[in-house]
């Protein structure tokens, strides 16, 4: 069932047990769901203010937070009119208890907020940095013509206890094997250097071997030219649930039959890259024109005037 509508449900079989087997004033009933709606809400917005993937797990919590709070302002409420002074001040005792949990919730509401704005102000920064050093470098490259690989290595080797340098360098293509195997070394940049156009097979492996999140990493690994043929296979039998396929049509190293087993179910701009893939071969040039008929006029259109040259290519006989 779709969380929106839990919340409603909940608060409404609470009322209706109210009604049925609780006594006292309406009056009583209404003021405690309104509590548990306001405090409902408020935990909505709380969860709305993080970015985090698993923040969403807390609406799961948000109808025991509303019926709790329905169960303590209503016990209040009968509490605060009985003759027992014990009574009365567990009442307001319990009224504190929800007056401040819905202050905690709107603190951490707009601490989150605070923290975001942080961050995105810190990411910004990073990002500019990144540019300059990037267009620094680049300058700098563009003085030698002929000789940038030199330089690239001359230029590494100045600014290698300096990370943001390092990062920048990495997105060259002058940075050769040698130095790729030697910053690897230092264990920071597996992302950059797994995905770098120089990355030699077996550093690949490395990497993917080494890392503790082989998640984050595989799409990359999975998209280089250079990662071994044996190392795709693996990735494409545990991707289960076929996250990488998008990945795996980008690279051009990719076995044709894993290709094919994609072109069968492929999306609109997987077979735009399969088209573009020189692996693709006859067999999943067959299956995009056949699979194409099911999608919209506009990429219908589009694969019909590359597929007749692509398919001359990949499906004519050798001699």
């Amino acid at each position: 069932m779709n969380l929106i509508f839990v919340i409603p449900l909940t608060l409404f079989l609470a009322v209706v047990a109210g009604f049925v087997f609780l006594r006292g004033s309406r009056k009583d009933l209404a003021i405690s769901v309104g509590a548990g709606v306001l405090i409902s809400i408020l935990d909505l917005w709380a969860i709305s203010q993080s970015r985090s993937s698993t923040a969403a797990i807390g609406v799961l919590l948000i109808p025991f937070l509303a019926s709790g709070t329905l169960a303590i302002v209503w016990l209040a409420e009968r509490g605060r009119k009985a003759n027992s002074r014990l009574k009365q001040i567990l009442a307001y005792v319990g009224y504190a208890i929800v007056f401040c949990g819905g202050v905690w919730i709107v603190k951490t509401g707009f601490d989150t907020r605070a923290r975001n704005a942080v961050r995105d102000e810190q990411q910004k920064a990073f990002s500019n940095a990144h540019k300059e050093k990037r267009r620094s470098i680049r300058e700098f490259l563009k003085a030698s013509p002929g000789h940038e690989a030199e330089k690239l290595e001359e230029f590494i080797v100045q600014h290698e206890t300096d990370d943001l340098w390092i990062a920048a360098a990495l997105e060259f293509d002058q940075v050769q094997p040698a130095r790729l195997e030697k910053i690897a070394a230092t264990k920071k940049f597996d992302l950059r250097i797994a995905g770098h156009i120089h990355t030699p097979s077996e550093l690949i492996e490395r990497i993917y071997r080494e890392t503790p999140n082989k998640n984050y990493i595989a799409p990359t690994i999975a998209r280089s030219k250079n990662t071994p043929v044996r190392l795709l296979r693996e990735l494409d039998q545990n991707s289960k649930d076929r996250t990488l396929d998008n990945a795996f049509v980008e690279n051009p190293s990719m076995p044709p039959d894993i290709l094919e087993r994609i072109s069968k179910v492929a999306n609109a701009y997987q077979m735009q890259k399969l088209l573009e893939n020189p692996s693709s071969n006859c067999a999943t040039i067959l299956n995009l024109e056949q699979s194409s008929k099911l999608l919209e006029v506009y990429y219908q259109n589009w694969l019909k005037e590359r597929l007749p040259t692509i398919k001359s290519r990949a499906c004519e006989k050798p001699g």
